[in-house]
């Protein structure tokens, strides 16, 4: 079916395919191996229980209890620990982000097909 389409086969890696188009077209759906709602929602929901609920459980044990303590003055004022504030601060923004844009892209995916 990929080759049908236009899809060469690379490798797969960690349950995941790569794939390449060759001579991709400028039309967005084109450029998809995910073109029905229904499959899009299924790897979504895959790459979600295998990439982020791992990254969550990082979240939760590293990334959010040192930017708490960080935030409530627990260590020193020195340049370096305003850099580790701001660094944990930074992380927490983007986990924050990566985790939302993920939920609302499923849920958005979920009504569509309901």
């Amino acid at each position: 079916m990929f080759a049908d389409n236009g899809w060469d086969f690379l490798w797969s890696v960690n349950g995941f395919s790569i794939f390449r188009k060759v001579g991709a077209s400028d039309s967005k759906n084109n450029n998809e191996i995910f073109t029905d709602n229904a499959s899009k929602l299924q790897m979504l929901q895959k790459i979600h229980q295998r990439r982020l609920l791992p990254l969550m459980a990082i979240f939760l044990c590293a990334v959010l209890p040192n930017f708490v303590t960080r935030i409530s003055g627990e260590f020193g004022n020195t340049i370096g620990d305003s850099i580790f504030t701001v660094f944990f601060g930074l992380m927490f923004i983007f986990y924050f982000y990566v985790f939302i844009k993920s939920f609302v892209k499923i849920k958005k995916l979920k009504e569509k097909l309901q």
